[in-house]
């Protein structure tokens, strides 16, 4: 896999990383904002169709929410 995504992590640009290499950083979220070559602005992760494989999983890590009993 070819390094091609730069991320945007508290105000600090990094990269360029792989898909792979993001796929194992926890500090990326839907709201991360990345670029690559072809790009004309940096957008928010989860709106890249390449890069919805990152987020596929950790819907279901969530931990179930706790119910309120009345």
């Amino acid at each position: 896999m070819e390094k091609v995504w730069y991320i945007r992590v508290f105000e600090m640009q990094e990269g360029p990383y792989t898909l792979n290499e993001l796929m194992g950083d926890m500090r990326i979220t839907p709201d991360t904002y990345v670029w690559k070559v072809g790009f004309e602005k940096w957008v928010k992760a989860g709106d890249v169709p390449e890069l919805k494989v990152l987020f596929e999983n950790k819907e279901e890590e969530k931990p179930p929410k706790i119910e309120e009993k009345p």
